[in-house]
């Protein structure tokens, strides 16, 4: 979720080091801070939830806890329509303004130090980072995968661990004649023998 984390902490870098400082000086007008950077703290927004649902420990099953982060923000990814629409006039705006204001160009010069990195290449984040979803579904399936692998072999050792201690699977043991069984048995046996003998002890042998 490295390409997620990275966007997060550029919008949120826009918010604390541009938005904040320029309505500080008072440098624009709502109307016209609209007309530059639109809804650029919904978007902030929208990409923190998204980052604090995917990465918040959870017990059920990755898969579902990626699939219930993006269904629950997935009506607010619109904002990034309204954005996108508004981007395609936005840089020529600020160019506009920073021309007819020495005051605004002044206090955008200030923030553009302070970023080290012009307005206009900061306006363009937020639509560069549509082009970053894909890359974001890649890394989300590669650590379910990864994880769900784990997973199931962690719940096969387990399992063959447990087979092996079970007392159920060991091999049972021969049954072993009662005691006296086997005495019996010979006593009978020699009776028959000295029957049927006579002295000689062989059978069938005349007197």
């Amino acid at each position: 979720m490295l390409p997620l984390r990275r966007s997060v902490a550029d919008l949120s870098l826009f918010c604390e080091k541009c938005l904040q400082p320029l309505r500080a000086e008072q440098a624009l007008t709502k109307e016209q801070e609209a007309a530059v950077f639109s809804n650029w703290e919904v978007i902030r927004g929208v990409n923190q939830q998204l980052l604090d649902a995917l990465s918040a420990p959870a017990p059920e099953d990755p898969l579902v806890r990626a699939a219930a982060a993006f269904e629950s923000m997935a009506p607010w990814l619109k904002s990034y329509s309204v954005y996108s629409a508004n981007f395609v006039t936005a840089q020529e705006k600020l160019d506009k303004l920073r021309s007819e204001s020495a005051e605004v160009d002044k206090a955008c010069g200030a923030v553009e130090a302070l970023i080290q990195m012009s307005l206009g290449s900061m306006l363009i984040k937020p639509v560069q980072r549509l082009c970053k979803y894909p890359l974001l579904f890649r890394e989300l399936l590669h650590e379910i995968t990864l994880t769900l692998t784990l997973t199931l072999t962690l719940t096969l050792t387990l399992t063959r661990r447990a087979a092996a201690r079970d007392p159920r699977g060991a091999r049972a043991p021969r049954p072993r004649a009662p005691r006296g069984t086997r005495g019996d048995h010979r006593r009978r046996r020699s009776q028959r023998d000295g029957a049927g003998g006579g002295a000689t002890g062989r059978p069938g042998a005349p007197p």
